[in-house]
């Protein structure tokens, strides 16, 4: 009975360290994307504000390329 209960025990050990890698991770991804996009946005800020003053639309500017 002993080999089982270590075993159960054993088994709940790996699933609760998995929940905590994929939770670890999944907060790590999100961290990256939102950085990643804080940035991408602030471009587009630097971009819409640097431009001259006629109409020009951030879509002409960013995809002009």
């Amino acid at each position: 009975m002993s080999k089982l209960t270590e075993k159960v025990k054993k088994k709940k050990k790996r699933k609760a360290r998995m929940r905590l890698v994929s939770i670890s991770s999944i907060g790590v991804a999100l961290g990256f994307l939102h950085a990643v996009s804080a940035f991408y946005l602030r471009q587009i800020y630097n971009v819409k504000t640097l431009a001259p003053a006629w109409r020009i639309t951030k879509g002409e500017i960013l995809f002009s390329a």
